[in-house]
Parts: C-alpha cells; structure tokens; sequence
C-alpha cells in the first residue's frame, strides 16, 4: 500500500482515538441555593420554576440535580427527552446542540437487555458437549466433564453478574432520573437530567428545560478539567 493511500486511514484512527477531556461546570450566575455542597440556579417563569445544580460527570454524561415545580393553574407534561443541552465556544459560537439523556429509552433497552440474557439457557449444555452418552452422576467427572462443568459454572458466574449490573443501571433510571411526568398545579418534583459528552470546543452550556408553555435557560461556564 502506498503512503497516499494509508495517510487517510491513519487520520481516520487518531481522530477514533481522540478522548475528549472531562470538564469543570460552573453555574454563570453568581448567586444561588446552595444544597449539600451544590449550587443551585433558579429560573422563574409565571407558571413555572425551575431550579437546577450540576452534581457529576458519569458515564452517561453530566449530570444535574432538578427540581421542577408547576406554579400554574393547569396540569403540564414535563418531558426529560425535550431538554436541550446547547454548546458554545468562548466567542458564541454553537458548537453542538443535543437532547438530554431519555431515561424512557435507556429503561427500554435495558429492559430488552435483560430478557434477553434471562432467557439464555442455563442447562447441562456444555456438559453435554464433554459426553451426552455418560451419566456424569455415575462416578468422578473425566477430565473433559470437569473441564466442561468448570466453564458452566464461570458462564452462570458471569450471567448472574451482567443481569446483577442491568438490574441495578434499570433501578437507577427509574428512581434517580427525572422521568417523563404529568405535573399537576402545585406539584414538584426532583432528580436528575443528564446532558451528553461536551466538545473540546465548548466553553458553555446552556439548559434549555421546556415546561408546559414556558422554556427556561440557564447558563454554565466549561473548562477543562485540571489534572
């Protein structure tokens, strides 16, 4: 192959390889709620109020702790999946603009997930393969048959432990996040949105956090992270 030809390829793999650095996230306002450590942004609308404060980076992305009250006379939908995570350079500049983390979606597919794995057969299946005309109860296994048993019980090892881990990631979509919910006049409710990964280029964040009618913002500073 020629040079001409493996400079693409090879451009291909280290932008593959490029980590995007975890950032810091402060809040622009210079006063807030502060709660266990965390600083809380208002944004207030006539029907609404929104109070937001970033908690962590995960693995999901960046997280913030929320709490949404319906101040209006009428029930509302609040929805996670329509917050918008907008991102933009130092001279405001959109960078990248994407939908918060829909926990609707991830239970789904966690869901599928762990049918999937519970319906996989457990069984005799790798004994069987070491010898299906010998009865393994008669006598001391063979070499083969130990063999065989031993890698059954590491594949039931393993099964419980990845149904153990999709359970606890579906309990926590389902107890921690903000889900899709009907507010009713008066009513609040807390947890957490996530925003994805952050360009490199970004310097900051804005949350735009519709609730019924109204769309509240709310602005964060970026910056990477000191090692």
């Amino acid at each position: 192959m020629s040079i001409k030809h493996a400079l693409p390829g090879l451009a291909l793999l280290a932008s593959a390889c490029t980590v995007t650095p975890i950032k810091t996230v402060e809040p622009v306002a210079s006063t807030g709620i502060w709660k266990n450590g965390v600083m809380f942004v208002e944004s207030r609308q006539p029907d609404s109020v929104v109070l937001v404060g970033y908690s962590q980076y995960s693995k999901d992305g960046y997280a913030f702790e929320a709490v949404i009250t319906n101040n209006g006379p009428q029930p509302v939908l609040f929805e996670p999946a329509n917050i918008q995570c907008r991102q933009f350079s130092d001279t405001d500049e959109m960078v990248r603009e994407e939908r918060a983390l829909d926990p609707e979606l991830k239970i789904a597919q966690l869901t599928r997930d762990l049918q999937s794995e519970e319906e996989e057969p457990l069984g005799f299946a790798l004994l069987n393969l070491a010898d299906s005309t010998v009865d393994l109860f008669d006598g001391p296994d063979t070499p083969e048959q130990a063999q065989a048993r031993l890698e059954e019980e590491q594949f039931e090892a393993e099964q419980e432990a990845r149904i153990a881990r999709l359970k606890a990631e579906q309990e926590k979509y389902r107890k921690e996040l903000l889900r899709k919910h009907q507010l009713e006049p008066g009513e609040v409710i807390v947890g957490k949105l996530v925003c994805p990964g952050l360009s490199a280029k970004a310097s900051k964040l804005q949350l735009q956090i519709p609730v019924g009618d109204s769309r509240h913002e709310i602005d964060w500073r970026t910056a990477v992270k000191s090692s």
